[in-house]
């Protein structure tokens, strides 16, 4: 999953991440998923502060905490977020890729292959 996951879940802002953080949850609890999240918000809880790269937290989510892009992304047609995303997707090899949000996180998992 791609998107704007709460970075603290005490905290959501908005409908796009309270829709996320509750079906990454539900989707957590499956067995037949190994669900991972790509996110630019970092965890401010003292709990995942140390998280790392592929670090696994609570209800069995990898998140994967994507760089912060450089400033006008949106106006260079969102490169840097698509190397970034094909990057972090070639070493994950996922059956599926899910976009929360109809922005440039849709816009590079549509152009991701």
């Amino acid at each position: 999953m791609v998107g704007s996951y709460p970075a603290d879940l005490g905290r959501v802002h908005g409908g796009v991440q309270a829709a996320f953080s509750c079906l990454a949850r539900a989707l957590a609890r499956r067995d037949d998923i190994d669900l991972h999240v790509l996110t630019f918000n970092r965890p401010r809880s003292a709990s995942q502060q140390s998280g790392t790269q592929g670090e696994t937290f609570g209800d069995c989510i990898t998140f994967h905490w994507l760089p912060p892009l450089p400033r006008f992304e949106r106006l260079r047609g969102h490169r840097g977020y698509q190397a970034v995303l094909n990057e972090q997707l070639d070493r994950l090899r996922p059956d599926v890729v899910h976009a929360q949000e109809a922005s440039a996180d849709a816009f590079v998992a549509l152009h991701s292959g």
